[in-house]
């Protein structure tokens, strides 16, 4: 698990530091590298304006960026994002691995604070994914 300072609404920035984090974690022999809640947009936003801004389709570079890595790499990873799909915000996980991206987990609790004050809950069921022996619910 990597616990990193992530700065709010600059997905760039936070999308090279997630990168290098996961090299390191490579590295040192991490299969699975976990990143925190929001990790490519940030959390705290103060509008549901600034959160779609920052919010990223699935599609989006960022992951895209992301996934190459773990497929040159050889490792999965579990990277937390504002997803926006039309005009309807998300707070997602997403699990990428070296073939590409393997599922997603939307957001079902939602705090009032931060991004879910602004997302939909998901209504899809939990899903359990095993990845080399591993189980993961998403």
């Amino acid at each position: 698990c990597v616990q990193m300072d992530v700065t709010l609404g600059q997905n760039a920035q936070n999308t090279r530091q997630i990168l290098s984090y996961l090299e390191s974690a490579a590295s040192q022999g991490a299969r699975l590298v976990i990143f925190p809640e929001c990790a490519i947009t940030g959390y705290s936003f103060k509008t549901r304006q600034e959160a779609l801004d920052s919010a990223i389709p699935l599609d989006s570079p960022h992951l895209t960026d992301i996934q190459q890595a773990c497929s040159r790499l050889n490792v999965y990873a579990v990277v937390g994002t504002a997803e926006k799909e039309g005009n309807t915000l998300y707070n997602t996980a997403v699990l990428l691995g070296p073939q590409g991206q393997v599922d997603r987990y939307r957001k079902t609790h939602l705090p009032w604070m931060g991004l879910d004050r602004f997302t939909t809950a998901s209504s899809e069921p939990f899903r359990v994914i095993e990845i080399e022996g591993l189980r993961l619910e998403f």
